[in-house]
Protein backbone atom coordinates (compact mmCIF):
# COMPACT_ATOMS: atom_id res chain seq x y z
CA UNK A 1 0.00 0.00 0.00
CA UNK A 2 2.82 2.41 0.88
CA UNK A 3 4.63 1.61 -2.36
CA UNK A 4 1.37 2.22 -4.26
CA UNK A 5 0.99 5.66 -2.62
CA UNK A 6 4.52 6.71 -3.59
CA UNK A 7 3.90 5.41 -7.10
CA UNK A 8 0.78 7.57 -7.19
CA UNK A 9 2.79 10.62 -6.10
CA UNK A 10 5.40 9.95 -8.77
CA UNK A 11 2.78 9.57 -11.50
CA UNK A 12 1.01 12.78 -10.48
CA UNK A 13 4.28 14.73 -10.38
CA UNK A 14 5.04 13.52 -13.90
CA UNK A 15 1.59 14.68 -15.04
CA UNK A 16 2.59 18.20 -13.97
CA UNK A 17 5.97 17.90 -15.75
CA UNK A 18 7.96 17.49 -12.52
CA UNK A 19 10.23 14.63 -13.52
CA UNK A 20 9.95 11.89 -10.88
CA UNK A 21 11.13 9.17 -13.26
CA UNK A 22 9.33 5.91 -13.80
CA UNK A 23 6.54 5.50 -11.21
CA UNK A 24 8.00 2.51 -9.37
CA UNK A 25 6.99 3.26 -5.77
CA UNK A 26 10.60 3.87 -4.67
CA UNK A 27 11.21 7.23 -2.99
CA UNK A 28 14.66 8.02 -4.32
CA UNK A 29 16.47 11.31 -4.94
CA UNK A 30 14.80 11.83 -8.31
CA UNK A 31 11.39 11.62 -6.65
CA UNK A 32 12.44 13.97 -3.87
CA UNK A 33 13.80 16.42 -6.46
CA UNK A 34 10.45 16.40 -8.23
CA UNK A 35 8.69 16.95 -4.90
CA UNK A 36 10.98 19.94 -4.19
CA UNK A 37 10.22 21.41 -7.62
CA UNK A 38 6.47 21.00 -7.01
CA UNK A 39 6.76 22.62 -3.57
CA UNK A 40 8.70 25.57 -5.04
CA UNK A 41 6.01 26.02 -7.70
CA UNK A 42 3.29 26.39 -5.06
CA UNK A 43 5.34 28.73 -2.86
CA UNK A 44 6.12 26.47 0.11
CA UNK A 45 9.55 25.46 1.49
CA UNK A 46 11.18 22.94 -0.85
CA UNK A 47 11.96 20.27 1.73
CA UNK A 48 11.34 17.21 -0.42
CA UNK A 49 8.89 15.91 2.20
CA UNK A 50 5.29 16.07 1.03
CA UNK A 51 2.83 17.16 3.73
CA UNK A 52 -0.79 16.06 3.88
CA UNK A 53 -2.04 19.42 2.56
CA UNK A 54 0.50 19.39 -0.26
CA UNK A 55 -0.38 15.84 -1.25
CA UNK A 56 -4.06 16.76 -1.29
CA UNK A 57 -3.20 19.74 -3.53
CA UNK A 58 -1.22 17.47 -5.83
CA UNK A 59 -4.15 15.07 -6.06
CA UNK A 60 -6.57 17.91 -6.76
CA UNK A 61 -4.27 19.36 -9.45
CA UNK A 62 -4.32 16.05 -11.32
CA UNK A 63 -7.82 14.88 -10.47
CA UNK A 64 -8.87 14.66 -14.11
CA UNK A 65 -6.40 11.83 -14.78
CA UNK A 66 -7.26 8.11 -14.41
CA UNK A 67 -6.00 6.33 -11.37
CA UNK A 68 -5.68 2.65 -10.54
CA UNK A 69 -8.23 1.29 -8.01
CA UNK A 70 -5.47 0.05 -5.73
CA UNK A 71 -4.04 3.55 -5.41
CA UNK A 72 -7.41 5.29 -5.16
CA UNK A 73 -8.48 3.00 -2.35
CA UNK A 74 -5.25 3.31 -0.36
CA UNK A 75 -6.23 5.81 2.30
CA UNK A 76 -4.57 4.82 5.65
CA UNK A 77 -1.64 6.85 6.93
CA UNK A 78 1.83 6.15 5.58
CA UNK A 79 4.94 5.47 7.55
CA UNK A 80 8.22 6.95 6.26
CA UNK A 81 9.50 5.25 3.11
CA UNK A 82 13.04 4.60 1.93
CA UNK A 83 14.27 3.28 -1.36
CA UNK A 84 16.69 0.94 0.47
CA UNK A 85 16.91 0.25 4.23
CA UNK A 86 20.39 1.81 4.35
CA UNK A 87 19.59 4.82 2.14
CA UNK A 88 21.00 8.10 3.49
CA UNK A 89 18.37 10.25 1.79
CA UNK A 90 15.64 11.35 4.26
CA UNK A 91 12.32 9.61 3.69
CA UNK A 92 9.55 10.95 1.53
CA UNK A 93 6.87 11.54 4.16
CA UNK A 94 3.16 11.72 3.58
CA UNK A 95 1.46 12.75 6.80
CA UNK A 96 -1.60 10.94 8.22
CA UNK A 97 -4.96 11.50 6.56
CA UNK A 98 -3.30 12.46 3.30
CA UNK A 99 -6.30 11.56 1.20
CA UNK A 100 -8.35 14.18 -0.64
CA UNK A 101 -10.00 16.74 1.64
CA UNK A 102 -13.56 16.07 2.65
CA UNK A 103 -16.22 17.81 0.63
CA UNK A 104 -17.42 20.88 2.51
CA UNK A 105 -19.58 23.80 1.43
CA UNK A 106 -17.53 26.50 -0.28
CA UNK A 107 -17.76 30.02 1.14
CA UNK A 108 -19.67 32.58 -0.90
CA UNK A 109 -17.55 35.00 -2.90
CA UNK A 110 -17.39 38.58 -1.60
CA UNK A 111 -19.80 40.94 -3.33
CA UNK A 112 -17.09 42.83 -5.23
CA UNK A 113 -16.92 43.52 -8.97
CA UNK A 114 -14.89 45.36 -11.59
CA UNK A 115 -17.24 47.31 -13.88
CA UNK A 116 -19.90 44.80 -12.82
CA UNK A 117 -17.76 41.81 -13.79
CA UNK A 118 -17.18 39.16 -11.14
CA UNK A 119 -15.41 35.81 -10.98
CA UNK A 120 -17.71 32.99 -12.16
CA UNK A 121 -19.35 35.27 -14.79
CA UNK A 122 -19.79 33.84 -18.29
CA UNK A 123 -18.03 35.32 -21.36
CA UNK A 124 -21.15 36.83 -22.95
CA UNK A 125 -22.11 38.53 -19.69
CA UNK A 126 -18.57 39.80 -19.25
CA UNK A 127 -18.41 41.38 -22.71
CA UNK A 128 -21.81 43.01 -22.29
CA UNK A 129 -20.91 44.51 -18.91
CA UNK A 130 -17.59 45.85 -20.14
CA UNK A 131 -19.19 47.32 -23.25
CA UNK A 132 -21.78 49.08 -21.06
CA UNK A 133 -18.86 50.54 -19.04
CA UNK A 134 -17.21 51.92 -22.18
CA UNK A 135 -14.55 49.23 -22.57
CA UNK A 136 -15.53 48.19 -26.05
CA UNK A 137 -12.10 47.67 -27.63
CA UNK A 138 -11.48 43.99 -26.91
CA UNK A 139 -9.15 41.14 -27.82
CA UNK A 140 -10.60 37.71 -27.29
CA UNK A 141 -8.99 34.30 -27.06
CA UNK A 142 -10.29 30.96 -25.93
CA UNK A 143 -8.92 31.53 -22.42
CA UNK A 144 -9.10 35.33 -22.05
CA UNK A 145 -10.90 38.58 -22.76
CA UNK A 146 -8.90 41.82 -22.68
CA UNK A 147 -10.83 45.10 -23.07
CA UNK A 148 -9.62 48.68 -22.80
CA UNK A 149 -10.72 52.30 -22.71
CA UNK A 150 -8.45 55.30 -23.18
CA UNK A 151 -9.35 58.90 -22.38
CA UNK A 152 -7.42 62.15 -22.14
CA UNK A 153 -6.96 61.51 -18.42
CA UNK A 154 -6.38 57.76 -18.03
CA UNK A 155 -6.13 54.33 -19.57
CA UNK A 156 -8.14 51.36 -18.30
CA UNK A 157 -7.41 47.74 -19.20
CA UNK A 158 -9.54 44.88 -17.89
CA UNK A 159 -8.20 41.36 -18.31
CA UNK A 160 -10.42 38.35 -17.65
CA UNK A 161 -9.09 34.81 -17.44
CA UNK A 162 -11.50 32.05 -18.46
CA UNK A 163 -11.46 28.43 -17.33
CA UNK A 164 -11.11 25.59 -19.79
CA UNK A 165 -14.36 23.96 -18.68
CA UNK A 166 -17.08 23.29 -21.26
CA UNK A 167 -19.17 26.00 -19.62
CA UNK A 168 -16.52 28.70 -19.36
CA UNK A 169 -16.40 30.90 -16.27
CA UNK A 170 -14.10 33.73 -15.21
CA UNK A 171 -11.51 32.70 -12.64
CA UNK A 172 -9.71 36.05 -12.47
CA UNK A 173 -10.73 39.65 -13.27
CA UNK A 174 -7.96 42.26 -13.34
CA UNK A 175 -8.16 46.02 -13.77
CA UNK A 176 -5.06 48.10 -14.48
CA UNK A 177 -5.50 51.87 -14.49
CA UNK A 178 -2.80 54.34 -15.50
CA UNK A 179 -3.24 58.08 -15.10
CA UNK A 180 -1.78 60.52 -17.64
CA UNK A 181 -0.91 62.76 -14.68
CA UNK A 182 -0.41 61.46 -11.11
CA UNK A 183 -3.37 62.01 -8.80
CA UNK A 184 -3.48 62.70 -5.07
CA UNK A 185 -3.67 59.48 -3.10
CA UNK A 186 -6.51 60.80 -0.94
CA UNK A 187 -8.63 61.46 -4.03
CA UNK A 188 -8.06 58.02 -5.50
CA UNK A 189 -8.75 56.27 -2.20
CA UNK A 190 -11.96 58.27 -1.73
CA UNK A 191 -13.22 57.17 -5.13
CA UNK A 192 -12.17 53.58 -4.54
CA UNK A 193 -13.92 53.41 -1.19
CA UNK A 194 -17.37 53.62 -2.75
CA UNK A 195 -16.91 50.18 -4.33
CA UNK A 196 -13.97 48.61 -2.49
CA UNK A 197 -14.30 49.60 1.17
CA UNK A 198 -14.34 45.89 2.09
CA UNK A 199 -10.83 45.61 0.65
CA UNK A 200 -9.36 48.97 1.66
CA UNK A 201 -10.32 48.44 5.31
CA UNK A 202 -8.37 45.18 5.53
CA UNK A 203 -4.66 44.73 6.20
CA UNK A 204 -2.88 44.77 2.88
CA UNK A 205 -6.12 45.76 1.13
CA UNK A 206 -6.94 42.10 0.53
CA UNK A 207 -9.72 39.60 1.18
CA UNK A 208 -8.75 35.95 1.28
CA UNK A 209 -10.52 32.66 1.92
CA UNK A 210 -7.75 31.47 4.26
CA UNK A 211 -4.16 31.71 5.46
CA UNK A 212 -2.86 29.06 3.07
CA UNK A 213 -4.49 30.96 0.22
CA UNK A 214 -2.78 34.21 1.30
CA UNK A 215 0.59 32.50 1.56
CA UNK A 216 0.25 30.92 -1.86
CA UNK A 217 -0.79 34.21 -3.46
CA UNK A 218 2.09 36.13 -1.90
CA UNK A 219 4.54 33.50 -3.12
CA UNK A 220 3.12 33.69 -6.65
CA UNK A 221 2.96 37.45 -7.01
CA UNK A 222 6.39 38.19 -5.47
CA UNK A 223 7.31 41.77 -6.22
CA UNK A 224 5.23 41.96 -9.38
CA UNK A 225 1.83 42.69 -7.84
CA UNK A 226 -0.86 41.21 -10.05
CA UNK A 227 1.52 40.83 -12.99
CA UNK A 228 1.74 37.07 -12.47
CA UNK A 229 -1.96 36.74 -13.21
CA UNK A 230 -1.79 38.97 -16.25
CA UNK A 231 1.11 36.90 -17.60
CA UNK A 232 -0.85 33.69 -16.99
CA UNK A 233 -3.98 34.97 -18.71
CA UNK A 234 -2.37 36.76 -21.67
CA UNK A 235 0.87 34.83 -22.23
CA UNK A 236 0.13 31.44 -20.71
CA UNK A 237 2.97 31.77 -18.18
CA UNK A 238 2.82 30.78 -14.47
CA UNK A 239 -0.15 28.50 -15.10
CA UNK A 240 1.21 25.71 -12.90
CA UNK A 241 1.39 28.15 -9.97
CA UNK A 242 -1.99 29.66 -10.81
CA UNK A 243 -3.56 26.21 -10.98
CA UNK A 244 -2.03 25.33 -7.63
CA UNK A 245 -3.43 28.57 -6.22
CA UNK A 246 -6.83 27.49 -7.47
CA UNK A 247 -6.58 24.42 -5.25
CA UNK A 248 -5.70 26.50 -2.17
CA UNK A 249 -8.01 29.48 -2.67
CA UNK A 250 -11.74 29.83 -2.83
CA UNK A 251 -11.09 33.54 -3.41
CA UNK A 252 -8.40 36.20 -3.17
CA UNK A 253 -9.35 39.84 -3.83
CA UNK A 254 -6.80 42.67 -3.74
CA UNK A 255 -6.36 46.39 -4.42
CA UNK A 256 -2.77 47.44 -5.15
CA UNK A 257 -1.90 51.11 -4.71
CA UNK A 258 1.72 52.27 -5.05
CA UNK A 259 3.25 54.07 -2.09
CA UNK A 260 3.43 57.85 -2.09
CA UNK A 261 1.20 60.90 -1.88
CA UNK A 262 0.58 60.93 -5.63
CA UNK A 263 -0.43 57.86 -7.60
CA UNK A 264 0.25 57.20 -11.27
CA UNK A 265 -1.40 53.79 -11.48
CA UNK A 266 -3.39 51.18 -9.58
CA UNK A 267 -4.54 47.60 -10.02
CA UNK A 268 -7.43 45.53 -8.71
CA UNK A 269 -7.62 41.76 -8.87
CA UNK A 270 -10.45 39.34 -8.13
CA UNK A 271 -9.54 35.64 -8.14
CA UNK A 272 -11.71 32.58 -7.55
CA UNK A 273 -10.39 29.04 -7.51
CA UNK A 274 -13.58 27.14 -8.31
CA UNK A 275 -13.47 27.49 -12.13
CA UNK A 276 -9.92 26.09 -12.16
CA UNK A 277 -11.01 23.10 -10.10
CA UNK A 278 -13.85 22.31 -12.50
CA UNK A 279 -11.82 22.40 -15.74
CA UNK A 280 -11.05 19.23 -17.66
CA UNK A 281 -7.71 19.01 -15.86
CA UNK A 282 -9.82 19.69 -13.34
CA UNK A 283 -5.51 48.67 -11.30
CA UNK A 284 -8.29 67.20 -4.34
CA UNK A 285 -6.04 69.34 -6.25
CA UNK A 286 -7.27 72.36 -8.11
CA UNK A 287 -8.58 71.35 -11.48
CA UNK A 288 -8.43 67.66 -10.55
CA UNK A 289 -12.17 67.18 -9.98
CA UNK A 290 -13.05 67.73 -13.62
CA UNK A 291 -10.26 65.43 -14.83
CA UNK A 292 -11.38 62.81 -12.31
CA UNK A 293 -14.96 62.53 -13.55
CA UNK A 294 -13.97 59.59 -15.76
CA UNK A 295 -12.50 57.66 -12.81
CA UNK A 296 -15.25 55.18 -11.99
CA UNK A 297 -15.33 52.07 -9.85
Amino acid sequence: MEQARVKDIQARLNMLNFDAGTPDGKAGERTRGAVRAFQASIGVPATGDLSADQYAMLRSSTSGQPQSPSVAEAQPALTPLREQPSEAIPPLVVAPNAGPPATTPRPALPDVAIFGVKPLDRPDDIKAKLADAGLSVCREKRSSIVCSNHTDALSDIVTVGLSDATEQRAYVVLRETRFKEPRPRAQVEERLRGSYAALLDRDGSTLSSGELCSQQFQALQGNDGLEAFRAAVVDGRNMTQVSALGMACDYYYAVNLPAGENIGSLSIGLFAGAPLRTGPNDGVAAGMAAAGDDLRF
